[in-house]
């Protein structure tokens, strides 16, 4: 196999920063107030890598990439908020602006961020969230953008259509709401509040761009916040679409080859017709003194995915090109 990678990616998913006490649910803990030390030596990783100092690949992969990070890539829900608190929207643009900062220290070192937007992310509103994240001018909160030799990165927002970032009454909210009373979760498990989906004009979008990649001879790394084939979450964490956004994925045989998700903190994996699907473990359900991020490495026939802390590593052979 290839000793070194053609590039590495940088990620993390689900920092969910709030300035509260750890938060428990299905039986596990959400420590939000560790949130930052945790980024902090997250980041202090990546700019090791990115100047050549990391400490290597899975054994026999010859380590990471060359002439550094080709870009770090958050997976959604960087801050969690305050629910119904009268201070709620304040603390949480702060709380953004800290994590948001930190994150930062990547592009002032020469890489390029990239987001994708999470449900606890709308704790501020949508408008203020993608400027201050940097989201293309005029993106809706989906993008795509280069990566490394032959690779696109396409972000999706699976928020575009849900009950977040949206106000009430908007065509997005009330499609949100024809979407989830039309199906109850006894048939749908994905039917939860906490999930959302992509609008008509998302749809024609994603099929444009894998249409441009395929044209150019380029694979796709899809991104999202929320999992998009059963086996790499539970049921009831998937997209509201996600078999119609598969479909579009496989639509493009050989060009969408990867979809990195967050939202499930435990994390998984699995294959559907030749498109892998990864969950990362999300950093607010680290243990304490652990951590949970991961530097993925891209070459012509595999995937190599260098786990941290509670990140799973993996290695994910891709078809011929």
């Amino acid at each position: 196999m290839a000793a070194q990678p053609l590039f590495t990616l940088a990620v993390v998913a689900d920092i969910q920063y709030a300035d509260k006490g750890d938060g428990h649910f299905e039986a596990r803990t959400q420590r939000f107030r560790e949130a930052p030390a945790k980024l902090r030596a997250a980041v202090d990783a990546m700019l090791a890598e990115h100047a050549g100092d990391g400490t290597g690949g899975i054994a026999g992969s010859g380590g990471g990439g060359c002439g550094g990070l080709a870009a770090a890539l958050s997976l959604g829900d960087i801050v969690d908020g305050y629910g119904d608190a009268p201070d709620a929207a304040a603390r949480a643009a702060s709380d953004l602006e800290f994590i948001a900062a930190e994150l930062e220290r990547l592009e002032g070192a020469g890489v390029p961020l990239r987001h994708v937007p999470g449900n606890h992310c709308f704790a501020v509103p949508r408008g203020a969230l993608l400027r201050r994240l940097g989201f293309p001018a005029g993106s809706s909160g989906y993008y795509s953008a280069p990566l490394g030799p032959g690779w696109r990165l396409i972000a999706l927002d699976t928020t575009d259509v849900s009950l977040f970032g949206h106000e009430e009454g908007t065509p997005n909210a009330a499609e949100a709401r024809r979407w989830l009373g039309a199906h109850p979760t006894s048939e749908h498990p994905n039917a939860q509040t906490w999930n959302g989906g992509l609008s008509a004009q998302q749809f024609a979008w994603l099929r444009a761009e894998l249409a441009a990649a395929k044209a150019e001879g380029q694979r796709a790394v899809v991104a999202c916040h929320h999992p998009l084939a059963p086996g790499s979450a539970p049921a009831h964490y998937l997209a509201w679409d996600h078999a119609a956004i598969r479909a579009a994925l496989e639509s493009a045989p050989g060009t969408a080859a990867f979809a990195l998700t967050g939202h499930y903190h435990p994390g998984g994996a699995c294959e559907v017709n030749g498109i892998h699907y990864v969950t990362l473990e999300g950093l607010v359900e680290a243990s304490t003194g652990s951590n949970a991020f991961a530097f993925v490495d891209f070459f012509a026939d595999r995937v190599e995915i260098r786990g941290h802390g509670a990140a799973t590593s993996r290695v994910l052979p891709l078809p011929a090109a």
